[in-house]
C-alpha cells in the first residue's frame, strides 16, 4: 500500500522540487542488509551528503512500489555541496509562505521545567488498533494524530491548532494544522489528517529553517517513519528517545517496543494546573485504547472529560430540590386560603388581603374566560402597580392565560405597536385608563371594577389540562412557564427565609425581579409593598436581595432563566444554581470543557424560558437541545471555566 509520505519514486521531480540537478540524488537498496547492518550503513550514508539537504531523510518505507514490494531504500546526495538551507528549501519555504495557518494551541498553562511520563499501549491493543487502522485505511500516524488533535482540543480554547511534527531519526519538520472542531465520525477526521499530512510531508524544513510570522510552537509531535504506511513493517529497534532541548509545554515521542505502542510525553508539569497534565496524557491514551472497538471509529462525540471531573460537575448540578407541581396561581390561592385575613398587598391605591385577593383574582378568572382567554395566549395588564395590577395578574392566571404588563404611561405611539406585535385580544385595566389610551379597535378592555360589579360565579374558574408547563408571562419579549416563576419563587423564599412577617418592597411590573417580588413574597404568606419604604425587610438591589438592610449573596442569571439562576457567596464565580437548575460550560461542538479551559456559559433547567414571543429564529439562536443529553440549554453569551474548587469563574469576553 501506498506511502503517506511519498507515492513515487521519481528522483528527477524530487530534485526539481529541490532546486538540484536532476542527477543529484541517488539510492542504495538496503534491502539485503541485517536490521542492525541496514541501520548503520544507512547512517553513514547519510553523513556522507550534504547535512542540510532533506534528501539525507531516511525513508525506510517498504511495499512503495509493486515492482520493489521488499525494498528498503535510502535517497542522499553524496554529490552536492553545502548550501544555504533557505536555498535549498525554497520551494518549501514558498509553500509554506501561501499558508494561512492557525496559531498554537491555547493552553492553560506557563513554561515550566520538562518532566518525562511514559505511557503505553500493550501489544495485545497496539496490534489491533493497527489492524482496525489498516482496516479503514488509515496509516498509524494519522489515527494517532487524529486522537491527539481531539485530546489537545478538549484542552485548547481554540480547537484549531497547528503543531510541530517531526520524523524519528531526521532533522525536519512541518507545521501541522489540526483541526479538533472537524465534524464526523472519527475515522473522517482521521483521513482528513492523513490527507494533509500527504500534502504538508512533501515539504519539509530542517530545524534551521522557520516559514515567516510562524509564532513559537509549543507543543511538539515526533514519530517514527514506519508509521506513516498504512500497513505494518518490521519493528525498529527503540530506546527511550532523548530529551529535546527546545522550550515546550508538550512534548509527545512515539516508539515501538516488543510489538506494543510507547508514548513518552515531556510536560511543563508544574506550569499546568494541579492535575490538568495527568488528565490530557493519559486522556489521550485512553482515547487510542478505545479505537481497538469498531464503535469508536463511528463515534462523533469526543467524550475527553476525566471520570473524576465528570463526577464534580453532575456534582455540582445537583440541587436536590423537588420539582414545584402546583400550578403557579395555585401557590398563590393555598396561602389564600391559609391566611385569608392577612395583608397581601399595600399601596397608595389601597391594601387588600390575601381572601379578597383570591376573591377578585378568580371573578376576573371568570369574566376573562367569558371573553376567550385561553391557555398560553397573552393578556394584556395594563395598570400601574399597586393590587389592583396584582389581582389583575393572578386573575389573568386563574384563567389559566398569560400576562403582559404594559406600563399606561408609555408614550401614545408606543403602546398600540406593543399590543399589536404581542397580538393582544384582551386587555385588563380601569375605567379611567380605558378612555385616554389610543387601543387598537380589536382589543376587548376588561375593567378590573367589573371582577367586582358582574354577576359572576364563585370560586375558581375550570382550567382543563392546565399545565406546570403552560405560558404564565411575556416580559421584554421572553416568554416564561408557571413551572419556572413558581421554581424561583419558592426557592429564595425558603433559600432567605421569607414568611408572613415579612414585607417586600416591589417595583415596576415590567422588570424580571417583580417575579420574585410578588410570587416569592405571596408563597411565604408576606406583604408585597409598592411605593413605600417604612417597614420594609426584603428589597431587591441590582444582582442582590437585601434582607432587613443587609445584601445577601450576588445573585447571577438573565430574563431568559426566569431572572436568577445561580447564587455566589462572594461574587468571585458564576455560583451555584438554584434549585432544578443547571450550569454547563460547553464548547463549540457543545462537548463539556475540562476544568480549567474556557468555553461558553449555558444554562438548563426548570427556569429556562420557552423562548422569544413571535420570534422562531432569535429563539433558535439562543436555545438548543444538548446532543449528548436531551437537555434544553441556554446559551447566556458569557464566557466562563471551572476552577479546581469545582466553581464556575467567569472570564472576560472572547
Amino acid at each position: 500500500m501506498p506511502s503517506i509520505m511519498s507515492t513515487t519514486l521519481d528522483l528527477a521531480a524530487l530534485a526539481r522540487s529541490l532546486r538540484l540537478p536532476p542527477s543529484a540524488l541517488r539510492i542504495v537498496d538496503l534491502s539485503a542488509l541485517a536490521p542492525q547492518v541496514r541501520e548503520r550503513e544507512a547512517g553513514k550514508l547519510a553523513a556522507a551528503g550534504s547535512p542540510d539537504l532533506p534528501a539525507q531523510l531516511r525513508m525506510k518505507i517498504e511495499g512503495l512500489l509493486d515492482e520493489h514490494a521488499s525494498l528498503d531504500w535510502l535517497v542522499f546526495a553524496p554529490e552536492i555541496p553545502r548550501k544555504a538551507p533557505e536555498k535549498v528549501y525554497g520551494s518549501a519555504l514558498e509553500y509554506w509562505a501561501d499558508r494561512v495557518l492557525p496559531p498554537p494551541p491555547i493552553l492553560p498553562a506557563v513554561a515550566a521545567p520538562l518532566r518525562r511520563r511514559l505511557l503505553e499501549l500493550d501489544a495485545e491493543t497496539w496490534a489491533e488498533l493497527r489492524a482496525r487502522a489498516a482496516w479503514e485505511g488509515i496509516a498509524p500516524a494519522a489515527m494517532i494524530l487524529a486522537a491527539l488533535a481531539d485530546g489537545l482540543a478538549a484542552w485548547s480554547g481554540d480547537p484549531r491548532f497547528t503543531v510541530e511534527l517531526s520524523l524519528t531519526g531526521t532533522p525536519l519538520w512541518v507545521p501541522l494544522e489540526l483541526d479538533g472542531a472537524a465534524s464526523g465520525p472519527f475515522g473522517e477526521r482521521a483521513r482528513g489528517v492523513q490527507e494533509r499530512l500527504r500534502s504538508d510531508l512533501t515539504w519539509p524544513l530542517p530545524r534551521s529553517l522557520r516559514p515567516d510570522g510562524l509564532p513559537p510552537l509549543p507543543v511538539a509531535v515526533t514519530l517514527p517513519p514506519r508509521l506513516f504506511r498504512e500497513e505494518a513493517g518490521e519493528e525498529e529497534p527503540a530506546g527511550p528517545p532523548r530529551r529535546r532541548t527546545e522550550p515546550r509545554l508538550l512534548q509527545l515521542q512515539v516508539a515501538e517496543r516488543e510489538g506494543g505502542l510507547l508514548l513518552f510525553w515531556d510536560v511543563a508539569e508544574t506550569g499546568f494546573p494541579e492535575g490538568m497534565a495527568d488528565a490530557l496524557t493519559v486522556g489521550c491514551r485512553d482515547l487510542l485504547r478505545r479505537l481497538s472497538a469498531v464503535s469508536a471509529w463511528q463515534e462523533v462525540r469526543r467524550r475527553l472529560i476525566p471520570p473524576q471531573q465528570l463526577a464534580r460537575m453532575v456534582a455540582f448540578n445537583t440541587t436536590g430540590a423537588p420539582v414545584p407541581e402546583p400550578w403557579l396561581y395555585e401557590l398563590f390561592a393555598t396561602r389564600a386560603r391559609r391566611q385569608p385575613e392577612r395583608t397581601a398587598v399595600t399601596g397608595p391605591s389601597g391594601s387588600t388581603t390575601y381572601g379578597e385577593l383570591l376573591r377578585t383574582a378568580e371573578r376576573l378568572g371568570h369574566l376573562l374566560q367569558r371573553e376567550g382567554a385561553r391557555r398560553n395566549t397573552p393578556v394584556a395588564v395594563v395598570l400601574e402597580p399597586g393590587w389592583e395590577a396584582v389581582a389583575a395578574i393572578l386573575g389573568v392566571l386563574a384563567a389559566g392565560a398569560a400576562w403582559l404588563p404594559v406600563d399606561p404611561d408609555l408614550p401614545r405611539g408606543q403602546l398600540r405597536p406593543l399590543l399589536e406585535h404581542g397580538r393582544i385580544e384582551l386587555a385588563v385595566t380601569r375605567e379611567v385608563l380605558a378612555d385616554a389610551l389610543d387601543w387598537p379597535e380589536e382589543i376587548v378592555g376588561i375593567m378590573i371594577e367589573d371582577a367586582a360589579n358582574q354577576d359572576l360565579p364563585e370560586g375558581p374558574p375550570p382550567v382543563p389540562s392546565a399545565s406546570p408547563k403552560d405560558l404564565a408571562c411575556v416580559l421584554s419579549g421572553v416568554m416564561l412557564e408557571n413551572r419556572g416563576i413558581a421554581n424561583l419563587a419558592l426557592d429564595l423564599a425558603q433559600r432567605f427565609g421569607l414568611g408572613p412577617a415579612d414585607r417586600t418592597l416591589a417595583h415596576s411590573l415590567a422588570e424580571g425581579t417583580s417575579l420574585f417580588e410578588i410570587f416569592g413574597t405571596l408563597a411565604a404568606g408576606g406583604t408585597v409593598v409598592f411605593d413605600q419604604t417604612e417597614g420594609i425587610t426584603v428589597a431587591t438591589a441590582q444582582d442582590r436581595i437585601v434582607l432587613n438592610g443587609v445584601r445577601t449573596a450576588v445573585l447571577r442569571g438573565s430574563l431568559e432563566t426566569t431572572v436568577w439562576t445561580a447564587v455566589s457567596e462572594d461574587g468571585s464565580s458564576f455560583g451555584r444554581p438554584l434549585s432544578n437548575q443547571s450550569v454547563h460550560i460547553l464548547d463549540a461542538r457543545l462537548e463539556l470543557c475540562p476544568f480549567w479551559v474556557p468555553g461558553d456559559l449555558y444554562v438548563g433547567g426548570l427556569g429556562l424560558a420557552r423562548g422569544y414571543w413571535r420570534d422562531p429564529a432569535r429563539s433558535a439562536e439562543r436555545f438548543t437541545i444538548h446532543p449528548d443529553t436531551g437537555e434544553r440549554l441556554f446559551r447566556t453569551g458569557l464566557r466562563a471555566r471551572w476552577v479546581a474548587g469545582g466553581e464556575a469563574e467567569l472570564l472576560p469576553p472572547a
